[in-house]
């Protein structure tokens, strides 16, 4: 299995789209803790490769005025529907988080759960610059990374780059998997002023060639300020 090409990754995320947003609409319970902590009033706020929407919801849902970004069309479909469909508005975007497009920044908040891994290292270190950019001084992100501690050893994959893998089957062949340690995600966030890493292991099922697999993880949750 080769590497697929950014367009042929978009078709996978819009396939997978409407399966995403059944499984949960829940937003991620790690990445409501820390957002409690940062007991931030209710600005600017954007999604990095939003998804179905369900952090777009639970921030409009608290006052913040939201955009999402993401690549895939369904994404940004399944999102507007989301909004619409509990009285929210909300701005939706098309575009790549590595470069894109205006959004109207600064933001005093962003988040990116469970994207910036899809790609190569050197696809990270674009998208964590141009996650830099869209924050106004004095703003917070919290980002989700793949612990290098816990890199899959039981599934069929290439390797394209250290800590890098593409896997051959299931429903993410193809598309590049960035596993991180603790250094490099020191290393890439020196244009923040601060950077807290949290550790969190997860067990869940996951879906490949031979079936639904329970799985363990563990994540790196990020918390960079400005």
């Amino acid at each position: 299995m080769r590497l697929l090409d950014d367009e042929k990754q978009i078709g996978v995320w819009d396939q997978r789209m409407s399966e995403l947003a059944a499984r949960t609409f829940a937003p991620d319970i790690k990445l409501v803790e820390l957002f409690q902590a940062l007991n931030l009033a209710p600005q600017r706020a954007v999604d990095l490769g939003c998804g179905p929407g369900r952090h777009l919801v639970w921030l409009a849902e608290r006052g913040w005025q939201v955009t999402g970004l993401d690549w895939s069309s369904r994404a940004l479909d399944d999102a507007r529907r989301a909004l619409d469909s509990r009285g929210l508005s909300g701005e939706l975007i098309k575009g790549d988080i590595r470069t894109p497009p205006d959004l109207g920044a600064p933001f005093q908040l962003a988040v990116a759960t469970r994207v910036f891994h899809h790609g190569l290292l050197s696809d990270y270190k674009l998208a964590i610059k141009s996650l830099r950019r869209l924050l106004s001084a004095g703003g917070h992100a919290i980002i989700s990374l793949p612990s290098a501690s816990m890199i899959p050893l039981n599934y069929p994959v290439d390797w394209v780059e250290e800590r890098t893998l593409v896997p051959t089957e299931g429903d993410e062949a193809g598309i590049p998997h960035h596993f991180f340690t603790e250094e490099e995600v020191r290393e890439y966030s020196q244009e923040f002023s601060s950077v807290k890493l949290h550790k969190v292991r997860e067990q869940y099922e996951e879906q490949t060639a031979q079936g639904p697999q329970l799985v363990k993880r563990e994540w790196l949750w990020v918390v960079l300020g400005v």
